[in-house]
Order: C-alpha cells, then sequence, then structure tokens
C-alpha cells in the first residue's frame, strides 16, 4: 500500500509554491496569482467554482486576484489544493468513476459542514479554512483505495455490512492499515502541512486543543454527510457530537444546509450525479 502511495505523483510544483507562499506572514494576492498563471487549466477550474452557485459570485470574478480579495488568501489556497487532489486521484477503472464522484461529493459536504460548524462555535478565520481542508481531505485514503484497490475496497464494505461495524474497523484486518492511515501516507508524499496532516490521519482526538476542536468538527460533519434523512441525524451517536455541543435540531439544519451547498458546488467540480 505504501509503495502504491509512493508511486502517485506529487502535487503539482505550482501548488506546492502556493502552500509555501500562503504560509507566509506577507503575500500579496497578485503573486498568488502570478504563480497560479503558469497553470491555466487549475486557474480556470478555480475560478469556475468561485463563480458557483454555492459563493453566489456567479460571473463576478474574472481572475485569481480578485478572487483572493473577495473569499481571502485562506479560501483560494484551500480550492487549489482540493481541485489538485481530485486531479491526482482518479479512477483506473471506469466502472468505479460514480463512486469516486459520489465520495468527493461526500468529501465536500464534509468540508462545507465542518466549516460551518466552525462558525457556529466563532471558530478564527485560519482555523475555518483548516476545518475546510481538513475536512475535504479526510477520506483521501478511501478515495485512494476505490481508485486503484476497488476490488479490496469493496472487501471491506462487505465485511463492515457483514459483522454490522464501521468500515474503518474493517479495513485494519483485510488491509493491514486504515484508510486513514493510508490518508497520512498521501498528506506525507504531497508535503501538506504539518496540522492538516495531522488531522487528515486522526482517528480519534488529538491531544492539541486546537486539532481536537477540528477532529470533532469534521467528524460530526462526516457522520452528517453519510445521512440522508431527519430520522438518520437523530440515530447518529457519537462523542464528538457532544464535543461540539449542538441540539438535534442544529444538526438537521446543517445537513440541510450542507446537502443545498454541496449541490451547488458539484456541478461546477464535475461532481454532479
Amino acid at each position: 500500500m505504501e509503495a502504491a502511495v509512493k508511486g502517485l505523483p506529487p502535487l503539482p510544483a505550482v501548488v506546492t509554491r502556493i502552500l509555501e507562499e500562503t504560509e507566509k506572514e506577507e503575500v500579496s494576492a497578485t503573486q498568488i496569482e502570478r504563480i497560479l498563471s503558469s497553470d491555466q487549466a487549475l486557474v480556470a477550474k478555480v475560478l469556475r467554482i468561485v463563480n458557483s452557485s454555492y459563493y453566489g459570485l456567479a460571473g463576478q470574478v474574472r481572475s485569481v486576484s480578485q478572487a483572493v480579495v473577495i473569499l481571502g488568501m485562506q479560501q483560494v489556497r484551500n480550492l487549489v489544493v482540493g481541485v489538485s487532489a481530485m486531479g491526482l486521484i482518479e479512477a483506473k477503472n471506469p466502472a468505479d468513476a460514480e463512486g469516486l464522484k459520489a465520495l468527493w461529493r461526500q468529501s465536500f459536504s464534509t468540508a462545507i459542514g465542518a466549516r460551518a460548524i466552525g462558525k457556529l462555535r466563532g471558530f478564527g478565520e485560519v482555523q475555518l479554512e483548516l476545518l475546510f481542508v481538513g475536512g475535504l481531505l479526510s477520506n483521501i485514503g478511501r478515495l485512494f483505495l476505490l481508485a486503484y484497490f476497488p476490488d479490496l475496497y469493496r472487501q471491506v464494505a462487505e465485511l463492515a455490512s457483514f459483522k454490522g461495524v464501521p468500515e474503518i474497523e474493517a479495513e485494519r484486518p483485510l488491509l493491514g492499515v486504515t484508510h486513514k492511515e493510508i490518508g497520512g501516507m498521501l498528506a506525507e508524499h504531497w508535503k501538506l502541512p504539518c496540522d492538516l496532516t495531522a488531522l487528515i490521519r486522526a482517528e480519534e482526538p488529538p491531544r492539541d486543543p486546537m486539532l481536537c476542536e477540528d477532529y470533532h468538527a469534521i467528524r460530526v460533519a462526516s457522520l452528517l454527510a453519510e445521512c440522508g434523512t431527519p430520522e438518520e441525524v437523530g440515530q447518529i451517536s457519537d462523542a464528538s457530537v457532544e464535543a461540539v455541543a449542538l441540539g438535534p435540531s442544529e444538526l438537521e439544519w446543517l445537513r440541510r444546509e450542507m446537502e443545498m451547498r454541496v449541490r451547488a458546488m458539484a456541478e461546477y467540480c464535475g461532481l454532479a450525479a
């Protein structure tokens, strides 16, 4: 599994530079646009998403620097990372393409929900953006499995269903690792920031207080992303729900919000059902 992860191409050099620049205290919108200008295909994808109904800016944003001014540096960076990761995880078998799209939609839903939870709890902007990209890449290991080891992926699902346990509990007996560990390998392979890598890999609340808050928000958003009805929301029983201090009505509101917003974004990412 580790060899297969290392066999993936690295994130494009332009994305690595964006990550490095946005970690600095001072970086300008024009500087980010200048770096991105070497990959016009990536620029086009980012602008399509920015102009989607999700942001309510249809047709208004014509340049990356303008997107940075309106949305903020971190949000644009997160879109760049997300779009690039999507381009690297592609189904080998066309028959698995729809399943991969569904998992990406769920990942976007998790990202949207995690950021919304952070906003409800009054988190700062930097933490909100870490929540978004952490939620977006929280299932990257599962996406990798479906794309490159679809038979093993289905065996995990079947074993989990047979035993009546979460899929992560069926992964280690079959794979020797969990999808969270695979996600951590991918994050290291792509040289993602340490705090983001820790969130992607985490199977339980981290010791760091801020990352622990982020873990709980992403965990709750992920659970909601798997729900399709208010009844399913009412059946969620998880310590992270208590940690984010949201009641049943707030969780159901959030589920509907996630559903609406991910639908608005999906068609612009090529993920429409």
